[in-house]
């Protein structure tokens, strides 16, 4: 995930959704081989990660519904997406 989007959806994730989260600018997913990208882990679902984009969207005209696409692992306290 690019450092912006990161950014802007874990602020939002904390703000509109009430959930704490932690982003990480060191994340290495699967299948990346040792590469490294921006990540956000919590406590939240999919739903909570489509409306805090939303807002995110709003609030920032340089972002786009389509900047942001993610996979995702479960890490059994949360999700980190990335």
């Amino acid at each position: 995930m690019q450092e912006k989007a990161a950014r802007a959806l874990a602020s939002a994730l904390e703000e509109h959704c009430e959930v704490t989260v932690e982003l990480r600018d060191d994340y290495s997913g699967r299948a990346m081989y040792g590469k490294t990208t921006y990540g956000i882990s919590g406590d939240f679902g999919f739903s909570d990660v489509a409306i805090a984009w939303a807002h995110a969207c709003r609030e920032d005209e340089d972002l786009e519904p389509e900047d942001v696409g993610f996979g995702y692992d479960s890490m059994g306290l949360g999700i980190i997406i990335y």
